[in-house]
């Protein structure tokens, strides 16, 4: 009973001494430490959520890229490339083109006279109408030398081929038996434009495969004409993804070889000029800065380097990235590309940063609103509640003092 009666004794200090407030301001501590846990943990939850969010809208994104990609390599190799040098291996084995070339090798020293010769009127009969359904400008007959020995143009005959001026490795590969496709050159004649006007400084490019007699192995080139603003040029757009997915290709100096889709933009930001094409009149550099925001580079354009995927290309590799580079515009993109050795050309596809991460910067956007809405009502809420509590426990206090 005494026992008992001592614990009452003990109960009652006990609760009269601060030993109770100070627990309560122990599990005070607790709480107010549980609660930032707790949004500390939410948010580190938040944030990684949405770093695996945009990790997989990158990799969503370069994949439709690569799609775009892969369709107008297709496109351009297997479809227009295959079908141009299958024509001209056609023709280049008929044997009335073997017999006539035969013939006009005999006549080279004389460009006046291969014009006027009956092999002349024999290969321009031949080529006429077929020119006109496979969309050539010309087709050339060319020589060991290098000479062009048939032509349909008059002013060609007898001259050093363009090519061989470009890059004779190009012909030198066909007398060694592989069919060539040459990327767009300047003219070195005026050509018809778009208009049926003759205009100077026009490109052309060409489709090359070697002649061959069967007794005497390769005996010529012949070469198809082409104007890469025609059918060649608008091939990879076909396959352009979104407002800003640009695909286009390039050749083994950086050159852009095909017509940009930014047009408009280009002329704007003074880049080429409204006269001119984008083809052949843009090396695809990086400027270091968005030209768009009128911002200026540095360097000349001589000094500014290629942008990451021409880089990558001229050094013979294909591949993507998803952590975003410059264009030639100097705009974030992500992009894909691919070198080509049979074609000795490069294909890139690229689209703005901007239009690939459209969804995932909204979303993101009212996520980090709906969070912190979320944290801040349940901060509101914690301090009324606390306010309420500090209320009651001083309602007890007073209550205490009256009953002393």
């Amino acid at each position: 009973m005494k026992k008992s009666s001592k614990i009452k004794k003990l109960a009652g200090y006990l609760f009269k001494s601060k030993v109770i407030p100070s627990n309560k301001n122990k599990v005070e501590l607790l709480r107010f430490f549980s609660l930032i846990g707790f949004f500390i943990i939410v948010l580190l939850i938040f944030n990684s959520s949405l770093n695996q969010f945009e990790k997989n809208s990158r990799n969503e994104a370069i994949n439709i890229v690569k799609t775009s990609l892969n369709a107008s390599h297709i496109t351009v190799k297997q479809f227009w490339a295959k079908n141009q040098f299958g024509n001209a291996e056609i023709w280049a084995s008929d044997p009335g083109i073997i017999q006539s070339t035969k013939e006009l090798l005999k006549l080279t020293e004389d460009s006046i006279l291969i014009s006027q010769s009956a092999e002349m009127t024999i290969y321009r009969e031949f080529f006429t109408k077929r020119l006109q359904i496979h969309n050539a400008l010309d087709i050339f007959i060319i020589s060991p030398d290098f000479i062009n020995i048939a032509s349909m143009n008059n002013e060609n005959i007898g001259k050093l081929n363009l090519i061989s001026k470009s890059d004779k490795t190009l012909l030198e590969k066909v007398f060694k038996g592989q069919n060539q496709l040459v990327p767009p050159l300047v003219s070195d004649i005026p050509l018809l434009d778009e208009n049926g006007k003759l205009v100077t400084g026009n490109p052309n490019m060409f489709i090359m495969v070697p002649i061959k007699d069967i007794n005497e192995g390769i005996i010529a080139a012949l070469c198809l004409q082409f104007d890469p603003l025609r059918d060649f040029s608008r091939l990879p757009t076909i396959n352009e993804i979104g407002d800003t997915g640009d695909t286009y290709i390039v050749d083994n100096k950086g050159n852009l070889i095909t017509e940009s889709r930014f047009l408009r933009q280009l002329y704007s930001i003074g880049l080429i000029s409204s006269e001119n094409h984008s083809l052949l009149n843009i090396e695809i550099r990086d400027p270091g800065v968005n030209l768009l925001e009128g911002l200026e580079p540095k360097q000349s354009n001589i000094e500014l380097p290629f942008t990451y995927a021409v880089e990558q290309l001229l050094k013979g590799k294909s591949g993507f990235s998803t952590s975003g580079y410059r264009d030639y515009r100097g705009v974030k993109v992500l992009g894909a590309w691919i070198w080509d050795d049979d074609l000795g050309i490069g294909f890139i596809s690229e689209i703005d940063e901007d239009e690939a991460f459209a969804l995932y910067k909204t979303t993101r956007l009212l996520s980090i609103s709906l969070l912190t809405i979320t944290l801040l009502l349940m901060l509101i809420i914690e301090y009324f509640n606390r306010r309420k509590q500090l209320k009651n426990i001083s309602i007890i206090e007073e209550k205490e003092k009256l009953d002393k």
